[in-house]
C-alpha cells in the first residue's frame, strides 16, 4: 500500500464522504479498505468494536419474506480471528451479539 493511497483513503474518512455501500461485492469491499486504510492505529482494545461496527455497515440485511427467493442474499454471520492471540469471535446473523 502506497503513502499516496493511505493519504486518499484518509481524505475520505476525514472528510466524510459517503462510502460505497448495497450489495455489490466489491462496493462493500471497497468500503472496508477504505476504513481500514484511513483510520489511524487501533489500540488492540479497540480493534474488535471497531471492525464488528464497520462490518455491521456492509453487512446485508435478512428478510423473512424474502427467504424462498434464490437471489436473497444475506450477511449470515460476522467473525474476527486474531492470530496473535488466536482468539475467534463470531456474531451470528440471529442474536447479533458478541460470542
Amino acid at each position: 500500500i502506497t503513502t499516496a493511497t493511505r493519504q486518499a483513503a484518509q481524505h475520505v474518512i476525514q472528510t466524510k464522504q459517503p462510502l460505497p455501500s448495497g450489495p455489490i461485492p466489491t462496493d462493500r469491499f471497497i468500503h472496508m479498505a477504505l476504513r481500514r486504510l484511513g483510520t489511524p492505529q487501533l489500540a488492540p482494545q479497540q480493534v474488535p468494536t471497531t471492525l464488528f461496527r464497520w462490518l455491521q455497515e456492509v453487512s446485508l440485511p435478512y428478510h423473512a419474506d424474502r427467504r424462498h427467493l434464490i437471489s436473497h442474499n444475506y450477511t449470515h454471520y460476522r467473525c474476527l480471528i486474531t492470530l496473535a492471540t488466536r482468539t475467534y469471535r463470531f456474531i451470528p446473523r440471529t442474536t447479533g451479539t458478541n460470542n
